[in-house]
């Protein structure tokens, strides 16, 4: 047949393939897209050749996805800007999830070039937020995806929607990427609101799937800023809503956060298996990316079980696919996890070369979520290579970081560490200062334990107070015992449990020291940690080593006094910057100390607590947008916070004693519980409805 007959009769078959199919026509677009490229008849080959790809996609087939959006945009004029840019877009997310970086970032940048030049506000915030998940994901450029997902929800806002609102799914999509470059950085409240938000336009959209992506991320702010209980039930229903529409991506990563979200409570075989479940999803569907997270959290797991020969397997292996598939931040955890079981394994030299390298990525990076894990492992190998002067430093690092990100969970480790340095560098009396420092804190923060074993706390603290011969060492050690016991219960198989008695080295030491100090069993009796150490007048999260002093019986503290106030920034109406210190005293309120409550059995007379020396922190987030943020039982007190929008925000239990909400939005927020003392408020002050007539008995 000459080329006119040939066409003709491709077009006559392509016709006729589509009458016998009728609605199932979509299972030949493969053959459709030929019989028509060959025909000549441009238009419907590129819409079969797009659908194939959409089809190969689904199918975990991402290099043919590609292909055949290539093939399409072949075809494609460059006068035809916005089929171009569809296309564009559909073949940047199969590069994504392949791992294709080189391909991806060259589709981005287009897709960017011709968004401008289209000049459609829903465009221009797809560009933009291809940009914010690349930067966040890819690159590690959490200030770069920040901005990349605010321009994308200013052009969403442009954008033509319901009620002249703009488009709202856009909107839920920037808030997402917005809410995990926040909390990559340590921002955890500020990421809560924009989390909430994001949830909350998602449903007003009835986008399921990004509903489930914000609930996810925000059960991860969530598990960092200290509520772990509350993490779980937010990602047992991102996994829900993953499942219910079939999305194996949301499916394979709400299975690793659940995994993390456990681990952070020491339910290491519950975490095990809902990891080992989402590495099965993640690899049945081709995504590399979950596979890579989830294999990070596996060697978390068999580095707290104390099987570290496990742990460097899977750690090798994150390391790997981490560098195959260009994630920075991931590689540089993995490397961290890798020098972790090297120490453990008596590899000492390179378990630190593995831990300084993958610190100072993060640090580069300015990745808080990870940072601290090196931070506090590199402490460890100083200090087993007997340098305690430059272990003392790095814990001083920690320490002053973490007061930056009013990180009350890092604090804990970081004041374990600082104790351990003093003994180590024959200083008791300081060792002692520095255990009353984290044992004011302890029985007040949810322990995290993921950051490392939660025994040396409770090791630190016996061991600096017996250094100072203080009556309460035994009552720690014991309480130690008890968690140690309770956590070791939760261990199934009994191989398991017993490495994590015996492998792990705090485990292993804070048992010794039980049998030497009780020779005829731990007692069962519970321990009030509580009540044996009051909270001090100020804040044991300092920058200075050991600076402390003897606190008296009644501190005075001059009305409206601070020492080095340290206002929060506030940028775009987002917080940003440190946040208050949750057992400082109220501004302008003096803070007598509180009673010791005596233990359930007779205890001689103890000397005068230990207060650490710290600057007041006072915090500024007058303005705010801190719609939906998760507040509950947090320290607010004294917050400037007028004119803040809390609506909708979870303030359960929080103490807002002596905080100014004049003009603040208060609608629909939860203040069960909440103390509201002393709060500064106005006529504009917006009140749940229910809250005007119990204001004064609350």
């Amino acid at each position: 047949l000459n080329q006119a007959e040939r066409s003709y009769l491709h077009e006559d078959i392509a016709r006729a393939l589509e009458a016998m199919y009728g609605a199932e026509v979509g299972t030949v677009a493969v053959l459709l897209a030929w019989h028509y490229t060959e025909a000549g008849l441009l238009t419907p080959a590129r819409t079969y050749l797009h659908q194939a790809g959409m089809q190969a996609s689904a199918s975990a087939a991402y290099a043919l996805a590609a292909s055949y959006f290539s093939q399409a945009l072949a075809l494609t004029g460059e006068a035809e800007g916005e089929l171009r840019f569809d296309l564009l877009l559909a073949r940047e997310e199969a590069y994504y999830v392949d791992g294709q970086r080189e391909a991806e970032r060259a589709d981005l940048d287009t897709l960017e070039t011709l968004a401008a030049t289209l000049a459609d506000p829903r465009r221009q915030s797809d560009a933009a937020l291809r940009r914010a998940r690349y930067a966040v994901n890819i690159s590690g450029e959490y200030g770069r995806g920040a901005a990349a997902a605010q321009q994308a929800l200013a052009a969403a806002e442009r954008s033509s929607g319901a009620d002249s609102g703009g488009d709202v799914a856009r909107q839920a999509a920037a808030r997402r990427w917005w809410g995990e470059a926040l909390w990559r950085q340590g921002e955890y409240a500020a990421a809560q609101a924009q989390l909430g938000t994001a949830v909350s336009q998602a449903r007003q959209a009835g986008d399921v799937q990004m509903e489930a992506e914000a609930l996810r991320n925000l059960g991860i702010a969530t598990m960092l800023s200290g509520d772990a209980p509350t993490a779980i039930s937010l990602s047992q229903e991102a996994l829900a809503l993953s499942r219910r529409i079939g999305d194996r991506h949301g499916e394979s990563r709400n299975l690793n956060n659940l995994g993390y979200a456990v681990i952070a409570q020491g339910s290491y075989e519950q975490a095990r298996r809902y990891l080992e479940e989402g590495l099965q999803v993640a690899r049945r569907a081709g995504l590399r990316e979950g596979e890579v997270f989830v294999l990070g959290n596996l060697a978390t797991v068999a580095l707290h079980l104390g099987d570290y020969p496990q742990a460097e397997v899977y750690a090798a292996q994150e390391l790997q696919l981490s560098r195959e598939v260009e994630l920075r931040a991931l590689e540089a955890e993995a490397l961290t996890t890798l020098g972790r079981a090297h120490l453990h394994m008596d590899q000492v030299a390179t378990g630190l070369e593995q831990v300084r390298a993958g610190l100072s990525t993060l640090q580069e990076m300015g990745h808080w979520e990870g940072e601290p894990i090196a931070l506090l492992a590199l402490g460890e190998a100083l200090r087993r290579l007997g340098q305690a002067a430059d272990a003392q430093a790095i814990y001083r690092e920690t320490l002053e970081k973490a007061q930056a990100h009013a990180d009350l969970g890092v604090t804990l480790f970081a004041l374990a560490g600082l104790a351990a340095t003093a003994l180590d560098l024959a200083a008791p009396a300081q060792a002692g200062e520095q255990a009353l420092a984290l044992l004011a804190l302890l029985p007040r923060q949810e322990v995290r334990y993921d950051l490392a074993a939660p025994a040396g706390l409770y090791l630190a603290g016996y061991r600096g107070l017996a250094a100072v011969a203080d009556e309460r060492a035994l009552a720690v050690l014991q309480a130690g015992y008890r968690l140690l016991m309770d956590t070791a219960a939760k261990i199934e198989s009994e191989a398991l449990r017993r490495s994590f008695l015996e492998n792990v080295p705090a485990n292993r030491e804070l048992v010794a020291a039980c049998a030497q100090r009780f020779p005829d069993g731990v007692p069962d009796a519970p321990v009030d940690l509580a009540a044996l150490f009051p909270p001090p007048v100020a804040s044991p999260i300092t920058a200075e080593p050991a600076v402390v002093e003897t606190a008296p019986a009644e501190p005075e503290v001059a009305p409206g006094s601070t020492t080095g106030e340290m206002p929060a920034q506030v940028v775009n109406g987002q917080v940003g910057g440190p946040v208050a210190d949750p057992i400082a005293a109220p501004p302008g309120a003096s803070a007598p100390a509180r009673p010791v409550t005596p233990p359930s059995a007779p205890a001689p007379a103890l000397p005068p607590v230990p207060v650490a020396k710290a600057a007041s922190v006072q915090v500024d987030l007058s303005g705010a947008g801190l719609a939906g943020a998760l507040l509950n039982a947090k320290n607010l007190a004294g917050w400037r916070l007028a004119g803040a929008d809390l609506s909708r925000a979870q303030l359960r239990a929080a103490d807002l004693q002596h905080a100014d909400l004049r003009g603040a939005n208060l609608r629909e927020a939860d203040l069960r519980g909440a103390d509201l003392t002393g709060v500064l408020y106005d006529e504009q002050t917006l009140w749940p409805e229910d809250l005007p007539p119990r204001l004064g008995a609350l």
